[in-house]
């Protein structure tokens, strides 16, 4: 309990000083450009690119470590991308080898290398897409041939799902690796579409009974979390206003139209929820040239709600999502200022209508991003020629600024992957960037702002990533806080206190984010 009460009362006022907090290098000199994933959170996957030798991954300790190589003997550009599953210690990558003109897919397991060939060196074509579920079990991949394969990492065996995937689609894979959903070009002379579904691990391939017959069907495909559920856009006949939304468990079954009952010329977008409980999307009423506006409608089809005023169709809607486990939409659009666009949130039962951005930005909100845990919304607002970063309650209040004033010239951006429970990643430097820009991380609901590391970018303005690890206790970032031009890959804690705590006397900063959080209800 003393604890708890030295943590209030020591940070609860922290903004607006900004105090370094302790961080370490973790691993040996690097190259700009890195890549990198985590492997849980006890380890980092990192492609360093040093050239004029190919890229090639290693995996370092999150607590620091020697180095440990992963890609065998790879040429050319080397490692290209990688994946991992966050809840295993095993990567994937994509890179070039000696003897294959072709990019090859390897697999190395959590014991270690030697990396695994997945095709067996009889590649025949580019792997030109893949990912693997967070247990790591499971890895799915398409070639330019248009092939859509699965990779059982525990048994070794590959399989080919299909040899006609639609161009330009990608197959979703589900978190937990259970369902794959994937379009399919079942009939290329009439250029048919079919939607397919199935487990990845055991089949069989299920077709959905969905079938569009257009060069381009833009399904806008959508697969829910929880639930086994698909929504999509269907457009049967050529033309404009033929776009309608459907929904249809992954398992077979009953295909729904969700938007007949306001009967909408076209839908153009749409966003499902999390739990898959209820679908947004945007619509055309009346004419191809009519107003626009937004609906929410559960997806065990009930009356649709209007939740936004029509705008004219040479506006439109931008993001829109939910949030507040599903009871509100957050969404852009410009509908009060013409031409601008805001940042509002709405009940999804079409009520409790509010604008979160307080000052209008000339150019208009471009994006948002939800804290759940905090339960608040964070965005970029530009006034004067000053870009910040901004926060509100998802529900609507006074929006807070989340760093100190900026100067004429300077801006503030949210990092890569920038949002943890209760905090924000940003960069601050100026728009001249020779000199650098630093890391921070800043509560969402303004109680303290603090440097987390030195300058982030290059001479070349090259910005290098910074991301926050599964357990939400680490940020990893790559710089040269501490040799100008030796890049180095830096981890900090998000401790409110550690310098002052002794070892295994920690409190960590995401709990004490809660805690801020509880006292200032």
């Amino acid at each position: 309990m003393k604890k708890i009460l030295l943590l209030w009362v020591c940070c609860a006022g922290l903004l607006p000083p900004t105090t370094r907090a302790g961080s370490r290098p973790i691993s040996s000199d690097l190259c700009p450009g890195n890549k990198f994933a985590f492997m849980e959170s006890t380890h980092v996957a990192i492609v360093s690119d040093c050239g004029p030798e190919p890229a090639t991954l290693w995996k370092v300790p999150i607590r620091g470590g020697p180095l440990t190589a992963l890609s065998g003997a790879v040429v050319g550009m080397g490692v290209e991308e990688i994946a991992t599953g966050t809840l295993s210690q095993s990567v994937a990558y994509v890179a070039h080898i000696s003897g294959s003109a072709f990019r090859e897919l390897f697999w190395v397991p959590e014991a270690g290398p030697p990396a695994i060939d997945v095709r067996g060196g009889a590649g025949a074509s580019d792997v030109t897409w893949f990912a693997m579920d967070n247990p790591g079990s499971l890895i799915v991949f398409r070639d330019s041939t248009g092939a859509l394969w699965t990779f059982s990492t525990a048994t070794l065996h590959l399989e080919m799902l299909t040899q006609s995937l639609a161009p330009e689609s990608t197959p979703v894979l589900t978190p937990d690796g259970q369902w794959i959903v994937f379009d399919e070009l079942s009939n290329l002379s009439q250029s048919i579409h079919t939607l397919r579904s199935g487990d990845p691990r055991v089949g069989p391939w299920l077709d959905l009974d969905v079938t569009v017959r257009q060069d381009h069907p833009g399904w806008d495909l959508q697969v829910s979390q929880q639930g086994g559920l698909a929504t999509f856009i269907r457009r049967v006949d050529p033309g404009p206003l033929d776009s309608k939304l459907y929904s249809v468990p992954l398992g077979g079954g009953e295909i729904v139209r969700l938007d007949e009952e306001h009967a909408l010329a076209e839908v153009s977008e749409s966003e499902l929820s999390d739990s898959g409980a209820y679908v947004a999307y945007s619509g055309r009423g009346g004419t191809e040239t009519g107003p626009r506006t937004l609906y929410v409608t559960p997806t065990a089809f009930s009356d649709p709600v209007q939740v936004a005023p029509f705008v004219p169709h040479e506006r439109s809607f931008g993001q829109f999502r939910f949030a507040g486990s599903d009871a509100r939409l957050l969404y852009i659009a410009d509908e009060e200022t013409d031409g601008v666009k805001e940042l509002f949130s709405v009940g999804r039962d079409g009520t409790s209508h509010s604008k979160l951005n307080g000052p209008v930005d000339p150019q208009g909100i471009a994006w948002f991003v939800e804290d759940e845990v905090a339960g608040r919304v964070v965005f970029p607002v530009r006034l004067g020629g000053v870009l910040s970063i901004y926060s509100n309650l998802v529900s609507g209040g006074t929006p807070i600024r989340l760093h100190p004033e900026l100067a004429p010239g300077e801006e503030a951006r949210l990092g890569d992957l920038g949002l943890g429970p209760g905090f924000a990643l940003l960069r601050t430097g100026t728009t001249d960037v020779q000199p650098g820009w630093n890391l921070f991380a800043a509560s969402t609901s303004g109680t303290f702002f603090q440097q987390l590391s030195g300058p982030l970018v290059s001479g070349g303005g090259t910005f290098t990533p910074a991301r926050v690890s599964p357990d939400s206790q680490h940020v990893v970032y790559v710089s040269t806080e501490r040799t100008p031009g030796v890049y180095k890959l830096f981890v900090a804690d998000f401790c409110l206190l550690c310098d002052d705590f002794e070892a295994g006397d920690t409190l960590w900063w995401h709990e004490a984010v809660g805690l801020l959080a509880e006292q200032s209800k």
